[in-house]
Order: structure tokens, then sequence, then C-alpha cells
């Protein structure tokens, strides 16, 4: 008898994966922890999985590189928040550094970081002080390195005093 899961079995576990990677890319863990819930057994998981992963429908640093890439330009995130969201997801630690040092240099998370305190600007009767310090909070929340937050807060600070 082989060891191998039915073939039936592992076909319905590729076509899940296939209709949730349809959706969007998803790291390996997502996939397997989606499967599981949905019934399928182990070596069918990996079955299916590891076919993907053959096609490449399934690269771990591929789908890093292309959540970082986001990340910087639709919803701004610091090196900070893209690794938490990424370790969430299951991404491996050497696989999210590599990728953080490939497509996220200063520079980049500097210019995010200055796409999301373009979007605060004192509110009616509110003092310049309280507008920095919400400023802090989003940028915090958005996983912005203190470095990147000090020099944003630098350049608000001469913008004020040039205004």
């Amino acid at each position: 008898m082989s060891n191998e899961p039915p073939r039936h079995e592992v076909d319905r576990a590729r076509e899940a994966c296939l209709r949730l990677l349809g959706y969007r890319a998803r790291s390996r863990r997502e996939l397997v922890e989606r499967l599981t819930r949905k019934g399928f057994v182990e070596a069918v998981i990996a079955a299916a999985v590891a076919e993907l992963e053959t096609a490449g429908l399934v690269d771990d640093q591929a789908f890093a590189r292309a959540w970082v890439r986001e990340r910087l330009t639709n919803s701004p995130r610091g090196s900070m928040g893209v690794r938490w969201e990424l370790r969430r997801k299951g991404v491996r630690d050497d696989i999210i550094e590599r990728t953080l040092e490939q497509e996220m240099g200063e520079e980049r998370e500097l210019a995010a970081a200055l796409q999301v305190a373009a979007r605060y600007r004192p509110r009616s009767g509110e003092d310049g002080t309280a507008c920095l310090r919400r400023l802090v909070g989003a940028l915090k929340r958005r996983g912005f390195s203190f470095d990147v937050i000090d020099e944003v807060l630098a350049r608000a600070r001469k913008d004020e005093g040039t205004a």
C-alpha cells in the first residue's frame, strides 16, 4: 500500500489553494492553515502545497517582496511594522530580513513616513504640539523606527518654522 495521499484529495486541496491565491498572494503557512481549517489532512496539504511551490505559485520570498512593495506604495508602513506583518503570515525571519534589506532601505522608509506625515495637518483650533503628537502616534502604530520618526519631526518643525 502506498503512503501517498489519494490523488482526488490532493486535487481538491490544490483547487482550494488556487481559489485562495485568486484573491491575493499568500504565504505557505497561510495556505497550510486555511487548508487545515477546511479539514484536509497533513499529507494532503503537504502534497498540494508542494505542487504549487514547484509550479512557482507559492513562494514566500516573492510573497514578502510583493508585500513590502505594497506597503511602501499603498499603505505605508515602517520596517518594524512590515516585519511584524510578515511574521504573522508565517514568513521565515531570514526571508524577512533579506527582503527588507533589498526592498526597504532607509530612504524608502523615510519617504513612506513622509507620505503618512503629509496627511497630518493641525485640526481646527489644534495647536502644533497636539498635531505632532498625533503624527508620532500614527507613525509608531505603522511600525516606523524612532530614527525615522525623529527625522520626520525635524522636517515638520523646519517646515513649520519657514511657513
